[in-house]
């Protein structure tokens, strides 16, 4: 009996080996794309860097494009720039664009194109944001301890506010900053302050309207749903090291970025998907890009600023 159920099984699986038919597949070809990413403010020259997209197999490089040739309108007027590439300073890594002629305005519509000769042009759009000020900066507790010689770890509490125009959707981003003659941090520095850099500060809050946000430095992202028209309360938890020596000074500058749509969009897709890389069952998730014809992001967002010592 055993027999007989073995010679069917085998017949049976003789029988679906004959019905199977293999089909000719070809993996669609990949089609490299720019990657164009600028983040633009209102204070400094705006920088940009290119690349190319790589294929979802095989080996992930870096492809930096440094050829290209930048066209800007603002409020559809073209504007008369200068591009130059500026190479990173240790390879592997992107180089920079610097684009010198442009003078950004609060509320202009900036569009942007690309052309290289390798590969299609891009094109993107943005509108620059107009700067929000920040209210009182007040320090609710601060303790401080010597690690070694002039240098100090520093605990706080600082509570910072700011007002949202009663208007449509508004969005912000909030980073903390040390001024120092030394930069400390690569690969640019955010800005300068008399000729300073700003180097970040990581922080904390229990705001429930504030999100985490890796995706430029430490900071917290804004959307004004819960304070639309209201003045925004905040209470920052600051640990950071000081020192009281000419390389550090001993203030604190905190600045608030009034976003563009895109830039918010953009921050809030990469945390999304970075907080989900680790699990299996996550949908997947793209990032924000608003580059038509490419990838990438471009951005705007205007900064506001205001020191406060350390007691």
């Amino acid at each position: 009996m055993k027999l007989l159920q073995t010679l069917a099984l085998a017949a049976m699986c003789l029988l679906c080996a004959a019905c199977v038919k293999e089909l000719p597949f070809e993996p669609p070809a990949h089609e490299s794309k720019l990657v164009l990413n600028a983040f633009v403010d209102l204070d400094t020259n705006w920088y940009a860097s290119l690349s190319s997209s790589a294929p979802a197999s095989g080996v992930v490089r870096f492809e930096p494009v440094q050829q290209a040739e930048w066209k800007i309108w603002e409020n559809d007027i073209p504007l008369a720039i200068k591009a130059s590439y500026l190479p990173p300073a240790e390879p592997p890594g992107l180089g920079l664009f610097r684009l010198e002629g442009v003078v950004p305005r609060a509320g202009a519509v900036y569009r942007l194109e690309v052309h290289t000769p390798d590969f299609p042009a891009v094109a993107v759009h943005t509108r620059m944001p107009a700067a929000i000020p920040l209210g009182q900066l007040e320090w609710l507790q601060v303790t401080s301890r010597k690690v070694q010689d002039s240098l100090f770890f520093v605990q706080g509490l600082l509570r910072i506010s700011f007002t949202d125009p009663a208007s449509d959707s508004n969005f912000y981003a909030l980073h903390l900053y040390y001024p120092s003659p030394v930069k400390d941090t690569q690969p640019l520095p955010v800005d300068t302050v008399n000729g300073l850099f700003l180097n970040p500060v990581f922080f904390d809050t229990a705001d429930p309207s504030a999100i985490f946000s890796l995706a430029a430095g430490q900071s917290y992202l804004y959307e004004d749903d819960l304070f639309n028209g209201q003045t925004k309360v905040s209470v920052l938890e600051i640990a950071t090291l000081v020192s009281d020596t000419a390389s550090r000074l001993k203030d604190l500058v905190v600045e608030l970025r009034h976003l563009s749509p895109d830039y918010y969009r953009y921050h809030r897709s990469y945390m999304d998907q970075y907080l989900t890389v680790s699990q299996p069952f996550a949908e997947p998730l793209q990032v924000y890009s608003n580059v038509s014809g490419g990838y990438g992001i471009f951005a705007a967002y205007a900064a506001s600023r205001k020191r406060i010592a350390f007691p």
